[in-house]
């Protein structure tokens, strides 16, 4: 069986480190919550203002962690 876990539970902390932590506790997968991707803003979110640079970014520190992005 496999386990994810979501990077909102690690509040600020960065994603290559999230991504590092959730490894070593023995999670295979990570569903990212969309609004963590970009600072904070009065502002709706939408996912569509994160930048492709940033989500291909947030992609391979997943594959570097070792984690399949679930969500």
């Amino acid at each position: 069986m496999k386990y994810a876990f979501c990077n909102e539970m690690f509040g600020d902390q960065p994603f290559d480190q999230t991504g590092a932590t959730m490894r070593a506790l023995g999670y295979t997968g990570v569903e990212i919550a969309p609004f963590t991707l970009l600072p904070a803003t009065d502002e709706p979110f939408d996912v569509r203002d994160v930048p492709a640079g940033r989500r291909a970014e947030i992609k391979q520190q997943a594959a570097d962690a070792g984690l399949e992005v679930v969500g």
